[in-house]
C-alpha cells in the first residue's frame, strides 16, 4: 500500500473511534434522569 493509502485508512480509523466517542457522549447527555432534580426539569416542560 502506498503511504497516502495508509494514511488515509488511519485517518479514516480514527474518525470512526471519534464518533463512536461523540455517540456514546450524547446518549450519557439524553439518558433517562437520574436524580430528582432531572425529573423536576423534564416535568416542568410537560403541558
Amino acid at each position: 500500500m502506498s503511504k497516502t493509502r495508509d494514511h488515509a485508512e488511519d485517518i479514516d480509523h480514527e474518525l470512526e473511534h471519534a464518533s463512536r466517542e461523540v455517540a456514546d457522549k450524547f446518549v450519557e447527555t439524553v439518558s433517562e434522569p437520574t436524580g430528582p432534580d432531572d425529573s423536576a426539569i423534564l416535568d416542568s416542560d410537560d403541558e
